[in-house]
């Protein structure tokens, strides 16, 4: 039959091909909107609000949005003697900042600072699909299953839930990525390498792990000489990269460092809010534990790509990390086999560079520092699971099912222990984190009692000790420091963990602090014994001291650390 012949016996028959693609977009759209529908439904299950102050981050970019709302500059508000915000880019907290323009209470603006983080959410959904659309053996169908996989799952609801940057990292990240290996070859050098650049740049100017993911990009463009596309590239990054470099001129503040038994320790509580770079150098390499931190991040990093499958945390024993291990080569054999060859190769060139600067960090955060690349493991896991099992369904057609029983026994038993381990490590996931805004959500109105009564009664201008320092300025108005920063360091040599413990109480001695909120979720955050520890050994400081506030259940309560006099000294 011609051509023609086809062409007029699918016409008679009523195929559009026109209309049946038409079909098939207005689908994938319904399929990307619900799943940003029960993103945005898991995200309120879990109560957001409750989870403010957790992790200290998330209330120190929104004191520091609320310093740039009233035009002090980008300065660290929440902490004695307002240092400039030298701890992250600007981008996230200048965002934040237009949500104190639009409703300037605290604490009624919580909520839209959240929903613009849910905002970031709904980008990742879509940027995900679209940089999805470079794994070709995928269908629309596939590919919104997997973004809702990825948009649903624990990690990423979590720092939906918490005002971290993590998720708009991710989205814009995602983003640049999938302009990248999307563009076609005719028009490397229009909008979307102009776009390209701007949400590398974004990622920059919202994490400092962005330069890995610039640093990539441009070098993808130099390893295939498309000179002309990299200065379009740099045109669209040129502005938010300069606000990067601002940002990191500023002076880091400086603050006297006695010669007590506690000043190193004192130091490195200061360097942590001042000083990242600073923080990490007093960590790792002057208590030379760099190999033993090395090592432990490598391992967390090469197991992360199979742990968002499948969370070792869900099972017990050594055979917890097999399932991660078997789908982490899966991941990374699949996403080599769709990544090689080509522009789209560069996305391996990125996700290297990126691992560098989070294997040498000391926080071995892995789950939360993949997630921009959590799309790409996933679906190199799905694929090369469809590849696994379509040669064993053609060894079967060819050898027949008595020959090859044993193996496709096997193969079956594995397949169906993966799905159901996938599933309760999901589950699990999401019953924890609604489990974790329970006691959240009980303990902060204690909390919030004690930041009225601050408020209240406490001298103006005085400063407070407190594990979510943040949150209490923010609430109180008073500003507030941690007890102490525990170096990770501390995980590999104990004797650094008792020094910070016997210095407990140096930070209320630098800041002349007159006040110290003790909560009983204190240092929860924390690993163990640091946490444990580091709560027995505040209470016990403090047991002497004039207790001033007890919360009506008694787990908050507020002593006086300094008199007046101290106070002056």
């Amino acid at each position: 039959m011609t051509a023609a012949g086809e062409t007029s016996t699918a016409a008679e028959a009523g195929y559009n091909p026109k209309s049946s693609r038409s079909h098939a977009l207005t689908l994938t759209i319904l399929g990307l909107l619900a799943v940003c529908a029960l993103f945005a439904i898991a995200v309120a299950a879990i109560h957001p609000t409750e989870f403010f102050g957790l992790s200290e981050d998330d209330s120190i970019y929104l004191s520091s949005a609320k310093a740039l709302a009233n035009g002090h500059g980008y300065l660290l508000e929440s902490v004695p003697g307002s240092p400039p915000a030298t701890k992250y880019p600007v981008l996230f907290s200048w965002l934040l900042s237009w949500v104190w323009r639009w409703q300037p209470g605290f604490p009624a603006n919580l909520k839209l600072a959240l929903g613009l983080n849910a905002f970031f959410g709904f980008a990742f959904i879509f940027a995900a699909f679209f940089f999805l659309r470079c794994f070709k053996a995928l269908n629309d169908l596939e590919r919104v299953l997997l973004v809702a996989f990825c948009g649903l799952h624990p990690v990423v609801l979590f720092h939906a839930a918490n005002l971290l940057s993590d998720l708009p990292f991710a989205a814009v990240v995602l983003s640049a990525l999938a302009l990248y290996v999307g563009m076609p070859e005719r028009d490397e050098n229009g909008w979307m390498v102009l776009c390209c650049g701007f949400f590398g740049a974004a990622a920059l100017a919202l994490r400092t792990l962005g330069l890995p993911i610039v640093a990539g990009l441009v070098l993808g463009f130099v390893l295939r000489r498309r000179w002309q596309s990299l200065g379009v590239f740099s045109l669209g990054a040129a502005p938010l990269s300069c606000v990067w470099l601002g940002g990191i001129k500023l002076a880091h503040a400086q603050t006297a460092i006695g010669a007590s038994a506690c000043s190193s320790v004192w130091r490195a509580n200061w360097l942590y809010y001042t000083d990242y770079l600073g923080f990490w150098r007093a960590d790792l390499l002057q208590n030379h534990v760099v190999w033993q931190s090395l090592k432990q991040s490598v391992l967390l990093l090469l197991l992360q790509p199979g742990s968002y499958v499948i969370a070792p945390t869900s099972l017990s024993g050594l055979l917890a990390f097999v399932p991660a291990l078997v789908l982490t080569v899966l991941a990374l054999s699949g996403a080599w086999k769709a990544m090689r060859g080509g522009r789209i190769s560069v996305v391996l060139l990125v996700l290297c560079l990126y691992s560098v600067p989070v294997v040498i960090w000391d926080y071995p955060a892995m789950a939360r520092f993949l997630m921009p690349f959590l799309p790409l493991f996933v679906a190199g896991a799905w694929t090369e699971g469809k590849r696994v099992f379509t040669r064993v369904a053609a060894t079967v057609r060819a050898h027949g099912l008595r020959q090859e029983g044993p193996a496709i026994v096997v193969l079956s038993l594995a397949a169906l222990g993966l799905v159901i381990g996938m599933g309760g490590s999901l589950w699990k996931g999401h019953v924890a984190l609604i489990e974790q805004a329970k006691p959240r959500a009980s303990i902060g109105t204690e909390k919030r009692e004690a930041y009225d009564w601050l408020r209240n009664n406490a001298q103006a201008g005085a400063s407070v000790i407190a594990y979510e320092d943040a949150a209490l300025y923010l609430y109180s108005g008073h500003q507030a420091f941690r007890p102490v920063i525990f170096l990770p360091a501390g995980r590999f040599k104990s004797a650094i963990l008792e020094s910070e413990l016997g210095c407990i109480s140096e930070s209320s001695v630098e800041t002349r602090a007159e006040y110290w909120v003790v909560s009983e979720d204190d240092f929860d955050f924390e690993w163990e014994p640091a946490a444990t520890d580091g709560l027995d050994q505040e209470k016990r400081f403090l047991g002497g001291r004039p207790l001033l506030f007890r919360s009506r259940a008694g787990r908050v309560r507020i002593y006086r650390v300094a008199s007046d006099a101290e106070r002056q000294r």
